[in-house]
């Protein structure tokens, strides 16, 4: 990946489209190239799709929760206790972190009801010992763009 690739990749964010030309325009490259470049890097697995811009206000409300959770500490744990709390439906992030805790979960529930079951399945995943959930009163930003920045 060159830097006109990173400049393709950060206009996509910045524009929110996948539109040739708009993109085409912004990098000061031909359509074609810009086609050329998109596909090599969904080939090279760089990128994997594309996902809309969604406008919460116009969306069915949701609750956000941040979930601290510590596991049996033991050989490969991490990976082991991982890969049953991401497979929870709910989960939209699940980082391994340091501190007192061993991952941090951030989920998106449909309401309370959604959220105590997903932190039922959460505490039943055998390794997982506690949790700490703190829920979200108001999203003052969410840019996923943030996390995927190209510098």
């Amino acid at each position: 990946m060159d830097e006109k690739d990173k400049e393709i990749l950060k206009t996509m964010m910045i524009l929110k489209t996948n539109n040739l030309q708009d993109i085409a325009d912004r990098v000061s490259i031909s359509k074609s190239s810009v086609q050329k470049r998109i596909k090599k890097m969904e080939e090279e697995k760089i990128i994997k799709g594309f996902i809309p811009e969604l406008d919460r206000n116009n969306l069915p409300e949701t609750l956000t929760a941040i979930s601290m959770i510590k596991a049996r500490y033991g050989p490969g744990y991490a990976e082991e206790v991982g890969e049953k709390i991401k497979e929870v439906k709910g989960i939209c992030a699940l980082y391994y972190v340091l501190g007192d805790y061993d991952f941090t979960a951030v989920i998106k529930a449909e309401s309370i009801k959604d959220l105590e079951s997903i932190l039922n399945k959460i505490s039943l995943i055998d390794g997982v010992e506690r949790s700490n959930t703190i829920t979200v009163l108001s999203i003052k930003k969410e840019d996923l763009t943030e996390f995927n920045r190209i510098d």
